[in-house]
């Protein structure tokens, strides 16, 4: 057995290996929402691109600001349950076709 393994105790290799579970637990949460939002983001894009509109029309349509939508669209900012209901029904999507189908592929 080497050193360091020796050194350590039984109660603080159960700590370090729980506190290493919590972190991969939030880093596969992490890489969830990350993969979700870009499917979500470059959803936005090509639907509205497909449709014709601009992000002002859209943005008027859907009652926010162009500035607002355009963070949407590039994934600086995550729109709320509300807007992503109202998105959905614009495009006659569901949510989750929206956030994880690359409906450009599909």
């Amino acid at each position: 057995m080497c050193t360091i393994a020796r050194s350590i105790s039984y109660r603080s290799l159960l700590n370090f290996i729980q506190s290493y579970t919590k972190i991969l637990k939030i880093l596969v949460c992490l890489l969830f929402k990350i993969r979700t939002m870009l499917y979500l983001a470059d959803n936005m894009r090509y639907l509205r691109a497909k449709w014709g509109r601009s992000q002002q029309q859209l943005a008027d349509e859907l009652g926010i600001t162009r500035t607002r939508y355009s963070k949407y669209e590039y994934g600086m900012a995550e729109p709320p349950i509300a807007l992503l209901v109202k998105i959905a029904k614009y495009y006659g999507l569901s949510i989750d076709e929206i956030i994880s189908v690359d409906l450009y592929r599909v």
